[in-house]
């Protein structure tokens, strides 16, 4: 493989949040204390019909097991592992405050170049402040990695649909968990994780808040658009790409969230971001149903500023009621 090729795959790797827009919209001011918050009128939306796809036997065990630990200011991190989708042994690290009690819990997933670890630092934040966090390693992250491969046939759309159940599944283990909260549960998801996210959003109602974090309404569309993946399509040949645009359309995370019944959605972008464009960010935005919180920060797809970690954190602390003291 040469460095060419690498380079488009490693494209690949971050499309969740990786398109360009032809004519960029301002979607919002940078000032992130001017953001749009629309508490929005529910409406009816059928289930996409590819919903079918994320279902799975909630019977099956868990056989969660730990792998090891620390503990850091009364924090306890447990590193772990349990049964996601059939044949999927995902990673996992759960952080717990001190002496939980009926705690509301965050499930992370990572973007498309990291894995758990990123989401570290805030997750022992919010669990100063009582809150239960799993963070879960992406199929591709793990010691047995799945890796994006558009030449196989439906290998790309089996990863993102085996990510949702995961993240599925994640739901159950929190909701065994005697110290947890089963009602408020809630997701955070950067870039691939945002992405999976949108659609976790129209298939899994146990969770009511979403905090979506450069991600995109369509993967479909970033293969199909992105100028920066014109090596990959032309080393797949137009009759794969178009194959493989057809594969992942009916894994378009917009169509999930316009399905999602009434739920808390906090999208927050990158005005400097040149993976997700304005244009990309506001048909995500659109799609939305339920009360939506929007921000936009001065920084680049990694969302790395400050400021949105925290209008984050406080925004969860808020849906789930708890006091805002740091």
């Amino acid at each position: 493989m040469n460095a060419r090729t690498r380079r488009s795959l490693a494209l690949l790797a971050v499309l969740a949040g990786s398109v360009q827009a032809q004519t960029p919209v301002v979607l919002v001011p940078d000032d992130p204390a001017d953001h749009a918050s629309s508490p929005r009128p529910p409406a009816p939306a059928q289930p996409p019909p590819a919903a079918a796809l994320f279902d799975y036997d909630a019977s099956l065990p868990l056989r969660f097991t730990v792998l090891g630990g620390q503990t850091q200011d009364n924090l306890r991190l447990v590193d772990a592992s349990f049964q996601g989708a059939p044949g999927s042994t995902v990673t996992c690290t759960c952080i717990l405050p001190p002496n939980p009690t009926h705690a509301p819990a965050v499930l992370f997933l990572h973007s498309g170049n990291s894995s758990r670890e990123e989401f570290i630092p805030e997750a022992l934040a919010l669990a100063r402040r009582g809150i239960v966090c799993l963070l879960i390693d992406a199929p591709f992250a793990r010691p047995e990695a799945t890796l994006y491969n558009p030449a196989v046939r439906g290998h790309d759309a089996a990863m993102y649909i085996r990510a949702v159940v995961d993240c599925r599944r994640a739901v159950d283990l929190l909701r065994a968990r005697p110290d947890t909260d089963p009602t408020r549960i809630a997701f955070v998801g950067h870039s691939f994780g945002g992405y999976v996210g949108g659609i976790l959003s129209g298939v899994e109602p146990r969770i009511r808040s979403f905090a979506l974090i450069a991600a995109f309404p369509s993967l479909a569309d970033a293969v199909r658009d992105r100028p920066a993946l014109a090596p990959q399509r032309e080393r797949l040949g137009p009759e794969r790409v178009s194959a493989y645009i057809a594969e992942m359309r009916p894994l378009d995370a917009a169509p999930f969230v316009a399905a999602a019944r009434p739920l808390s959605l906090l999208l927050q972008f990158g005005s400097r971001d040149r993976e997700v464009s304005a244009d990309q960010a506001q048909r995500l935005t659109a799609a939305a149903t339920g009360p939506t919180t929007v921000k936009t920060y001065l920084c680049g797809h990694e969302l790395n500023e400050p400021r949105a970690v925290a209008d984050r954190d406080d925004w969860l602390v808020s849906r789930f009621a708890l006091a805002a003291d740091r």
